[in-house]
């Protein structure tokens, strides 16, 4: 019986629909922690959040600024790239439509580009990063988000593979198209879909640099010195 069958397996048992991981994803009960670098050392105090780009109202917020916009709490399964799934996640924060509304989007913004600690950053198609679903979170599982995984802010796009949900947030940037970025393992993507994954056989995705797509199951990966718009 092969690892993926016999997980699977372990689900029905428990009652739970195998239905709900992606091909090529197996459940875990765990959080890995995959990212590059250390975790950045944040003084809330000095910590602020912007937003920029092609908005027609730029904004700055510190954290108590965040703390005290409406709050949203929401269940969702993640789905990592490296082949993990974890079911009914329970994220708090705010909602990526509260702060997109206080900003007003331009008509020619397509992209955003999003700014973490330590120079980071991911892409994103705006379609994407405004699913009704996401949310900026600062609590998971009912307590504040370990800074393993992304306190003291952390962007959730849950329908994409997770690290597409960035880790230690700074600002977005809406742009007019794609940017390259650079980011988490190295590996950045203007999408990232759980569930459809083509993979060339033999590569190491750890090598490269710019997946075109990064759907949970269908992964088609460029080489390092390769870009393609999304």
């Amino acid at each position: 019986m092969s690892f993926f069958t016999r997980k699977r397996n372990e689900l029905e048992a428990k009652g739970i629909d195998p239905g709900r991981i992606p091909p090529g994803q197996y459940y875990t009960e765990r959080f890995p922690v995959l990212h590059a670098g250390s975790v950045p050392k944040v003084d809330q105090a000095e910590w602020d959040f912007t937003v920029d780009g092609l908005v027609a109202s730029p904004q700055r917020w510190d954290y108590q600024d965040v703390l005290s916009m409406p709050t949203v709490r929401r269940t969702f399964d993640i789905h990592c790239v490296t082949k993990w799934s974890k079911l009914d996640t329970d994220w708090e924060g705010v909602a990526v439509s509260e702060l997109m509304s206080r900003v007003q989007p331009l008509p020619a913004a397509s992209h955003v580009l999003v700014i973490a600690e330590q120079g980071f950053t991911s892409n994103l198609p705006l379609i994407d990063f405004l699913a009704e679903e996401n949310l900026f979170a600062y609590r998971f599982g009912g307590a504040p988000l370990d800074p393993e995984h992304g306190w003291p802010l952390r962007l959730v796009v849950p329908h994409l593979y997770f690290w597409k949900s960035v880790k230690w947030v700074r600002g977005v940037r809406l742009i007019g198209g794609t940017s390259r970025g650079s980011g988490n393992a190295t590996a950045i993507t203007c999408t990232a879909i759980p569930g459809r994954n083509s993979a060339s056989g033999g590569t190491d995705w750890r090598r490269l640099s710019l997946p075109s797509y990064a759907t949970p199951g269908r992964l088609r990966w460029l080489p390092a010195d390769g870009f393609e718009h999304c």
